[in-house]
């Protein structure tokens, strides 16, 4: 087996593993075969610049993966779109066969429909578009201290960082409506039962250059602990509530501390 099929091999396992915890094994060879598509069709807009040179001239790919809605959509949401892993792929794959992407290299996802049967389209770019270059975040985390949440801290690495006790919440036709990225798994801890599935979300302000936490309309509320004054964060604010360091965020009961 060559180097680029243990690396195909390695990614392809690596995806699998994920996705059949949602789908199962019967269902996910469907969607193991977009993804492997998808990198074979990247490595095919590798371009040779001269003999035995090659190169990868693309920095952005905006990638729309047909996916559809209910549980399997959570599955599509794994694989292609969090924690950016869909980039990670190929980053990795053109790393292997010796193009690796030139510095600032992004891949944007969308799940929609996609015309025809392919089940994915791709757009190739030699820069990245101003509207699509992303936000570089100030570094911030959340350590949990009340409750028990599925990770002990939790990096504000994105945009929105969305906080509850479901890592899925559905609806009543089984849709999915939203990830958290905070979870507070019910039953772990008494102070547990007191955050909501779609309790809270903190989100960058960018033109205050801060993190601002907002009420989701949460059953037992979300309030601040700052310097022993408690700040009740109004339900369902458009503006939410700028954080600062130091700050202890209460969702119900479970609480985590702002650290930056």
């Amino acid at each position: 087996m060559s180097l680029v099929d243990k690396v195909e091999k390695k990614i392809s396992d690596k995806v699998r593993e994920l996705v059949e915890k949602v789908l199962g094994p019967a269902e996910s060879s469907g969607l193991l075969e977009i993804h492997r598509a998808i990198l074979e069709e990247v490595e095919g807009h590798i371009q040779p610049i001269r003999k035995g040179v090659r190169v990868f001239p693309f920095k952005y790919l905006a990638v729309r993966v047909a996916a559809p809605e209910g549980k399997p959509r959570a599955a599509f949401e794994i694989a292609f779109t969090e924690g950016q892993r869909l980039e990670q792929d190929i980053r990795e794959r053109l790393e292997q066969v010796g193009c690796p992407p030139a510095a600032g290299f992004q891949v944007d996802v969308e799940l929609g429909a996609v015309p025809g049967d392919q089940g994915f389209i791709i757009e190739c770019q030699r820069q990245v578009p101003p509207d699509r270059q992303r936000l570089k975040l100030p570094p911030a985390r959340l350590v949990v201290i009340k409750g028990r949440a599925a990770e002990a801290s939790y990096a504000l690495s994105k945009r929105r960082l969305d906080i509850g006790r479901l890592a899925e919440v559905l609806d009543e036709q089984q849709r999915l409506l939203r990830r958290n990225d905070v979870v507070f798994p019910e039953g772990a801890d008494p102070a547990n039962a007191t955050v909501s599935r779609q309790h809270a979300h903190i989100e960058f302000d960018e033109q205050a250059g801060a993190f601002r936490i907002h009420d989701d309309a949460s059953s037992y509320g979300t309030r601040l602990l700052r310097e022993n004054q408690a700040i009740p964060v109004p339900a369902g604010a458009a503006r939410g509530i700028k954080l600062q360091v130091g700050d202890e965020i209460f969702f119900g009961q479970a609480a985590v501390r702002f650290e930056a």
